[in-house]
């Protein structure tokens, strides 16, 4: 019975040596699996971040040059109304010319785009009732000094014209309007504008 004693004790005490040996040896894996698993976390943590770091740089540079384009596109919409302000002023300032002067001034823009000098003069209503009678004479007067047929006659009809006048031969006509004159000069003189009002 005490061999059999000795025989269980051994087993079991080389039983408790192997659970000790494997319980270390589980400890040991347990801790290099999680020290492993740390490195890899913080490898992938720092790959995420390096990458975010990169994507939120290339989205904030993205966002600078749009940024950028926005700001020049405004700039040059601000550029482009203060342009239509100086030529809506520019108009302005010839509809309010002393009487003589905006009489002459319309008076040779008419003489100027007759074609066969006998057209009708169409002014606004204003203009018509303020200028008309004047306006005709002095048109017929600069062509006459020319040697150009001079019989253009006042319209009954007026036109919602800001100023100037239309001429009217039959069908065609030719708009003389202030409005119009300045909007076509707008291609011509709009660089020259924009020195003026930008350098």
């Amino acid at each position: 019975m005490n061999n059999i004693n000795k025989i269980t004790d051994r087993i079991l005490s080389d039983a408790r040596q192997e659970i000790g040996a494997l319980e270390a040896e589980t400890k040991a894996r347990c801790e290099q699996i999680e020290a492993d698993g740390k490195a890899a976390a913080q490898d992938a943590y720092w790959q995420q971040f390096k990458k975010g770091t990169a994507n939120a740089a290339l989205r904030l540079e993205r966002l600078g040059s749009m940024a950028q384009l926005e700001a020049k596109k405004q700039v040059l919409r601000e550029k482009q109304t203060l342009i239509g302000e100086a030529f809506d002023r520019a108009v302005e300032l010839m509809r309010t010319l002393p009487d003589a002067e905006y009489t002459k001034l319309v008076a040779y823009l008419t003489a100027d785009a007759a074609v066969t000098g006998n057209e009708k003069v169409i002014l606004s209503a204003a203009d018509r009732e303020k200028f008309g009678p004047a306006v005709v004479e002095k048109a017929n007067a600069v062509r006459a000094g020319r040697n150009q047929p001079a019989g253009l006659t006042l319209a009954e009809e007026t036109r919602p014209i800001s100023g100037g006048a239309i001429l009217s031969d039959g069908q065609v006509e030719m708009n003389c309007s202030l409005d119009v004159l300045v909007n076509a000069g707008k291609g011509e003189l709009a660089g020259e504008v924009a020195k003026i009002l930008f350098d």
